[in-house]
């Protein structure tokens, strides 16, 4: 089965890698590292096996807290699907190493800036983003999604850089 790496627009309008090996294809939006669709071929479609919900935002628009916080409250919400990475800390906003983290972590709720999107023949499909810059500074992110040929799995690698002095407990 052929495998495929391209850029695209998701049904909001968000900036997103699709990758297909023939068995699977995944949709990660640069948005909080957004999973929206992991879908498995199944008779002659996919079914995507991820979480869309309702209040999802596919406006189109960036999410403003003027216009769009009464009701979702957040980004987070305004754009979440599927699955996400949530580093360094899951659950609740709060303080924690001397930052104020989001609910979720940075890695849920900041953009992942796109490296590289390719095919290795026969080998895999790819994406490799990387977030850096976000609460607690000396933390920074590099990110994989992977999909190898035959293989009904979404393989996906994050390495965790810490530059500073600071221990941390990551999720």
């Amino acid at each position: 089965m052929e495998l495929e790496a391209k850029r695209i627009r998701d049904i909001g309008n968000r900036p997103a890698t699709f990758l297909s090996n023939g068995l699977v294809r995944v949709v990660v939006a640069d948005d909080g590292g957004m999973i929206p669709e992991l879908s498995y071929r199944r008779e002659n479609g996919y079914l995507n096996t991820h979480w869309v919900p309702y209040f999802r935002s596919n406006s189109g628009r960036p999410y403003s807290r003027g216009a769009n916080g009464s009701f979702w409250g957040g980004s987070l919400l305004y754009g979440i699907a599927g699955n996400f990475p949530c580093l360094p800390t899951f659950g609740a906003a709060g303080k924690a190493y001397g930052a104020d983290l989001p609910t979720h972590g940075p890695t849920a709720n900041e953009w992942w800036r796109l490296e590289k999107v390719g095919v290795l023949p026969d080998r895999a499909a790819y994406a490799a983003t990387s977030m850096s810059g976000v609460r607690p500074r000396d933390l920074s992110y590099r990110k994989w999604d992977i999909l190898l040929p035959d293989h009904p799995v979404h393989y996906a690698v994050i390495k965790v850089k810490n530059s500073g002095r600071t221990s941390y407990k990551i999720n």
